[in-house]
């Protein structure tokens, strides 16, 4: 994320951007938001915003944590959106504002995530299943940043300090032994992106599928 330009409509023909804290207010942001999906099913548009979202919230946070010890702020007042070709992008409002270690960020995502869990355009989804994706997200994008740095030990490492508490706070799931063909680290989601309504195969460690005998889940 890097820092922005102005903040301003973002689908007002120009260059601007929305906070995340100001979405209750914009309806036709959420509506661009939802429509940069690209799923069809309402409950699916949701599941993707949301997840899509807290990832992208996280990542390159969860980086900095990493890289520097000290992770920027990456609540809904520092947040913010811009919607561009169907493309939704994030911004940082000042990119020099930190909130210091592993527990600040997980906090300020919370209250990040707390803003777009409440819209009530997503409310065709359950409350619980929104906070589950955030949480899945959050700790995907962990072992996502883990592995590209530095290898498994390290993502587990950040994962587990991701995972947190509060009502992102979801189980880390690894699974012993990887399914075959699964590349990095496997993971049992507590969440279902709900990808198979629109016709897609159920990801590898989504919850409706069984485990095969002899995996665990940690």
């Amino acid at each position: 994320m890097e820092a922005l330009p102005e903040i301003g409509n973002p689908l007002a023909g120009g260059p601007g951007h929305v906070r995340v804290a100001d979405l209750p207010g914009s309806p036709e942001v959420v509506g661009a938001l939802l429509g940069a999906t690209g799923a069809d099913d309402p409950r699916v548009r949701a599941a993707w915003l949301v997840h899509g979202h807290a990832w992208r919230s996280a990542a390159p946070a969860i980086a900095c944590l990493a890289l520097g010890g000290r992770a920027p702020d990456a609540g809904p007042q520092n947040v913010a959106l811009h919607v561009d070709a169907g493309v939704a992008r994030l911004r940082l409002v000042d990119p020099e504002r930190d909130v210091g270690g592993p527990v600040g960020l997980r906090e300020s995502l919370a209250a990040n995530m707390a803003v777009v869990v409440a819209l009530p355009e997503l409310a065709c989804l359950g409350a619980r299943a929104r906070w589950s994706l955030a949480g899945d997200a959050v700790v995907g994008a962990a072992l996502y940043v883990g592995l590209c740095l530095a290898g498994s030990a390290e993502a587990v490492r950040l994962a587990m300090a991701m995972a947190g508490a509060g009502p992102m706070a979801v189980p880390l799931g690894l699974i012993d032994p990887a399914p075959p063909g699964e590349d990095g680290i496997a993971r049992r989601r507590a969440s279902c992106c709900l990808a198979h309504r629109e016709g897609l195969d159920l990801c590898p460690g989504c919850p409706r599928r069984v485990p095969r005998r002899g995996q665990r889940c940690g």
